[in-house]
């Protein structure tokens, strides 16, 4: 934790020895906590992304999280493989896993 370094001033009263009462000042810190960061993960697929983008959009305007760095992956596929074991060069492919990542502070 950090102390913040605006203080504030408490007093402390007691009776002294000739029934007078004393003062003391004590000083007492402001305590703020620091921030804690957190990972959010998405995962998706690429025929898929206008899902995922409004999935994170969606928790983006819900957490009112502070957004520190926003960064993903996206798989890359092999080519279909056709019942011999060999490699089609026709065709699509299949979709790619899309990973994103947002480190944010909480």
């Amino acid at each position: 934790m950090r102390l913040d370094q605006r203080s504030l001033l408490r007093h402390e009263q007691h009776p002294g020895p000739s029934g007078l009462w004393y003062v003391n000042e004590i000083n007492v810190e402001k305590v703020e906590k620091d921030p804690v960061h957190q990972v959010k993960l998405f995962k998706g697929l690429e025929s898929e992304i206008t899902g995922l983008e409004k999935q994170v959009n969606t928790w983006l305007a819900e957490s009112g999280a502070k957004i520190l760095h926003i960064f993903g992956n996206i798989s890359p596929q092999s080519c279909p493989v056709d019942e011999k074991g060999g490699v089609l060069t026709k065709g699509s492919f299949l979709p790619s896993d899309i990973l994103l990542v947002i480190h944010y502070e909480a």
